[in-house]
């Protein structure tokens, strides 16, 4: 019974664990990037009185580059502008004209603006106006790609003077164009029809449904697709209880036809309550009397909504031949890319065995091993599943938190649950108990008979279990080779996709054990148990013991001197009570005696986490400006306005992004870069390093990442005039003469 308890203590702290992780969305942060540039323009060069005009933000985007519409896609930022107070004036909605396509052949695909675009809203001025100049104010805010991505903001106003009478202004032309490429709603198209057919009656919560557009105009009028493959024939409006999937067109080749059918497939998110809004922007060719003429128009139509387990109808609708593009539905249109990250993940799964954060505990599986070498082929079989089957299930609640998390619009990453105090301190508790009891500072259970003894010898299925669980909490802060690539591409992907490669993790990290659970012959490369195993077993608790100084090291620095002293007064009495347990709670002792000991240390456990596990973060000691030096090195904090200074002013940046408990991170840093030789070249070729901590929550790290295709640390990249100033990202794991080769491109060029 004991026993049992101890280990549901054990999940229930791995689940608290999680919980303040979930509680943490932040809103990401953005700064200026030089590769956009926004202005704010009216049509009018004065107000006058109770008269309509329109007051907008032209983007100006470099050559090549690349901002997001409304919807942005797979992956993206919306483009957006948040206007300050105007002083009587209601700006109107914000008008976004129709979109083109980005990476249409690539696993992810997106909407947006190439070149220059004008978001616009409509206004009225108040009938009673000031006789000064009345200044307008915003915020606009983007994420422009390329190869890279990087998000930016930019503070624009506009001032303009009163006048007694309406008189167009200098860029009425301008605002005029960009009000013909915002798309009219369909019935605004003389003879246009646009027919819809559900596939089911009603949708329902976590099911999938598509719906068919038929689109037809007047007598004598054919529609064609747009020849230029960018130019979608449908650009779905972003939904938030609906992910979109497919979108497929009957013939997508640019043949006139008197009707053009595109079928649009979605899935319900499991917290849809209510009916739902689904339409977007369509793009064709209008083709009368031989004229080809280009027409945009918005479809907007709402499906009634059922309950999970009400009945509805189904009317399978027909299936074309060739999709156009995939917007939300990776799996469809880039399988082959899919697949090529479920390999990536499985490999870097089983690498993750031999990485620094996991080896106490494949070292203690590797000690069960041998233990279990005498049983039958069966029961080490049970022993493989039961330690798979505790990877599993956590990798599953990893991955149900980040679809949590991303389903409410955090910017997350590998590992993000470290980035809680609570979660860390929890961490150490637990590894500080399993480290004692491998020093027999206290035993789960003590045995009353031969047979119970060969069984707790043998280590029951609980502990293969527990194991599995130990192993991933310990393997979340180290990336390892091909895993950091395809742990990004799952943050970017719909959930189903995110939960397929959490599993091809998990199945990696637990292949190598289960290969030796199904294959019998490895016991023969296996030492037979003996008197050694005590001492291994020892050994392994002293190590444990310095996995709780990492782990004490890491809540230092998010939490400060203070919350290290209450860790430490919470780790004495947490040894305390589990030397009173293994003094009065084993078998020697009466029943009365036991359950007391038991009571006693569990609520000495309890009280005394609930009183000193509270942790507010230190005081900051430096500004965001401040330069410090680490490992010999004089480094520069991360931000994104820092960085595009020190890239205009023609500086050769080195980033480092790390974090206090990234094992892979420290590993790199003082076999790689913190030595002599690269040092040395950090020096000579005047290279800049920044170094972006994320040890604690940091939106705006998070946001460079994302935008980057990474989802945790270690990330290494550089640039500067060698790279034309782009970001050019290293692997996870770096040499000395992998960096040094990467500064000296950047300074230089290839």
């Amino acid at each position: 019974m004991l026993r049992k308890i101890s280990w549901l203590i054990s999940l229930a702290m791995l689940l608290t664990a999680v919980a303040p992780a979930l509680l943490a969305a932040q809103e990401p942060a953005t700064a200026p990037s030089p590769k956009v540039r926004a202005e704010m323009l009216a049509d009018v060069d004065a107000l006058a009185p109770g008269a309509p005009f329109r007051l907008g933000v032209r983007f100006h985007v470099e050559k090549e580059w690349h901002i997001y519409w409304v919807n942005p896609g797979e992956a993206g930022i919306p483009t957006q502008v948040k206007w300050n107070e105007t002083s009587g004036i209601t700006p109107g909605e914000l008008q976004y004209p129709a979109p083109i396509l980005f990476g249409a052949s690539s696993p992810i695909s997106g909407y947006g603006y190439e070149d220059e675009v004008l978001l616009f809203v409509e206004a009225t001025a108040p009938k009673i106006f000031p006789s000064q100049p009345h200044k307008f104010s915003a915020k606009a805010s983007w994420l422009v790609c390329r190869n890279t991505c990087v998000p930016g903001s930019q503070e624009v106003s506009l001032t303009l003077p009163p006048a007694t009478a309406v008189e167009p202004g200098k860029n009425r032309a301008l605002f005029d164009q960009a009000q013909a490429a915002v798309p009219p709603p369909a019935e605004r198209i003389a003879g246009l029809t646009v027919r819809h057919t559900p596939s089911v009656s009603a949708v329902q919560p976590d099911k999938d449904f598509q719906i068919l557009f038929v689109l037809k105009g007047p007598a004598g009028v054919r529609l064609a697709p747009r020849a230029d493959s960018r130019t979608p024939v449908f650009a779905p409006f972003k939904s938030e209880m609906v992910e979109a999937g497919k979108i497929e067109v009957d013939d997508p080749r640019p043949e006139p036809r008197e009707e053009l059918a595109v079928k649009f497939s979605g899935h319900a998110l499991p917290e849809m309550e209510k009916a739902e809004k689904i339409g977007g922007v369509f793009q064709l060719d209008w083709i009368e009397n031989g004229r080809k003429t280009p027409v945009v128009f918005s479809f907007t139509v709402e499906l009634p909504f059922a309950a999970t387990g009400a009945t509805v109808e189904h009317n399978p609708l027909p299936d074309f031949a060739a999709p156009v593009a995939t917007v939300g539905g990776a799996m469809a249109a880039a399988g082959q890319s899919v697949w090529l990250m479920l390999l990536f993940a499985f490999v870097g799964g089983i690498i993750l065995n031999v990485m620094p954060c996991v080896l106490p505990v494949v070292s203690i599986k590797i000690l069960s091993l041998v233990n279990q070498s005498q049983m039958s082929r069966k029961d080490i079989r049970r022993h493989g599943q039961a330690y798979a089957a505790g990877i599993i299930v956590t990798f599953l609640i990893l991955a149900i938190a980040v679809a949590i998390l991303k389903s409410g619009g955090e910017a997350i990453g590998w590992g993000f649950q470290f980035q809680s105090p609570l979660f860390v301190a929890l961490l150490a508790a637990l590894v500080f108990v399993f480290g004692l009891s491998l020093l027999d500072v206290f035993v789960l259970t003590a045995p009353t008979g031969a047979a119970l003894q060969e069984a707790v010898a043998k280590e029951g299925l609980r502990g293969s279990f527990f194991n599995g669980i130990f192993a991933v909490i310990l393997a979340t802060p180290c990336t390892a080779p091909f895993l950091g690539t395809a742990i990004g591409f799952a943050f970017t992907q719909p959930t189903v996709v995110t939960f397929l490669i959490f599993l091809a993790v998990a199945g990696g990290l637990a292949f190598p054990f289960l290969l030796l659970a199904y294959v019998p012959a490895w016991k023969k490369f296996l030492p037979k148990p003996g008197d050694w195993m005590d001492t291994f077993k020892s050994v392994m608790g002293f190590l444990l013991l310095g996995t709780v100084i990492w782990l004490l090291d890491v809540l230092g620095k998010q939490t400060g001197g203070a919350g290290l002293i209450r860790m430490l007064c919470y780790l004495g009495l947490l040894g305390f009570g589990a030397w009173l347990y293994g003094r009065f709670g084993n078998i020697t002792r009466t029943a009365p005696v036991r359950v007391a000991a038991t009571i006693f240390a569990l609520a000495l456990a309890a009280g005394a986490g609930f009183y000193l596990l509270r942790f507010t973060p230190p005081a900051p000691v430096a500004t965001a400006s401040e330069a410090f030096e680490a490992g010999g090195i004089a480094w520069q904090p991360f931000s994104e306005k820092k960085l595009q200074e020190l890239l205009a002013a023609d500086q050769t940046v080195f980033m480092d992004f790390t974090a206090a408990w990234c094992w892979t991170c420290k590993v790199n840093e003082k076999a790689v870069i913190e030595t002599d030789p690269v040092r040395q070249a950090l020096h000579e070729l005047k290279i800049v390093p920044v170094r972006g901590d994320w040890t604690n929550r940091n939106p705006e790290i998070s946001a460079f990442l994302k935008a980057h295709g990474k989802a945790g640390v270690p990330v290494y990249a550089v640039a500067g005039p060698g790279t034309g100033k782009e970001i050019v990202l290293l692997p996870e794991v770096i040499t000395k003469e992998m960096v040094i080769a990467a500064l000296e491109k950047a300074v230089k060029g290839s």
